[in-house]
């Protein structure tokens, strides 16, 4: 991850927090995938649409642009995003993932990051933690958003890991 956390500030303090567990939770999965991670790698679905670590990776920065654009700020994600995220291909709900381009970590890590800006600055200008939200025919606190945010990061960061594990360990 860039510095990018230590130059934005939220002006709610329990904002901030959320802002420094989202940047702590993707400094250590990227530390555990670590750098040696290879384009075929990434791009490697174990069956024509199953998940590779790029789309895995894809998917955690379209979701947190969805979040952030759409239901916090009340916009949307721009179509040039979308499709450099392959945003429309995936379908997580029903277990189909797109086949990504075999490029290296950083152009995957660069688009999370380019969104992440975004979201640390969309973060960083709430003014109400009490504030509720209306997305898809319901409505989420901004604490439930938050915590779904650093937990979808987690998550999904954990399974690039163990992706990148299952490709390596094999016999």
């Amino acid at each position: 991850m860039s510095d990018t956390a230590s130059t934005i500030t939220a002006k709610l303090p329990e904002v901030a927090v959320y802002m420094k567990m989202l940047e702590q939770s993707t400094s250590e999965w990227r530390w555990m995938l670590g750098t040696d991670v290879t384009p075929a790698q990434l791009a490697h679905q174990a069956y024509p649409g199953a998940h590779s670590i790029g789309a895995v990776l894809l998917h955690m920065a379209d979701s947190e642009a969805i979040w952030t654009m759409e239901v916090l700020a009340g916009g949307s994600v721009p179509d040039a995003l979308k499709k450099e995220l392959l945003a429309d291909e995936t379908d997580v709900w029903n277990g189909k993932w797109p086949t990504v381009p075999e490029e290296p970590l950083a152009y995957f890590y660069e688009k999370q990051d380019r969104v992440r800006k975004n979201t640390l600055e969309v973060l960083a200008g709430l003014t109400d933690i009490d504030k509720d939200f209306t997305a898809w025919g319901n409505t989420f606190s901004l604490r439930w958003i938050l915590g779904h945010m650093v937990s979808h990061d987690s998550q999904h960061g954990g399974q690039a890991i163990l992706l990148h594990v299952a490709q390596t360990l094999r016999p």
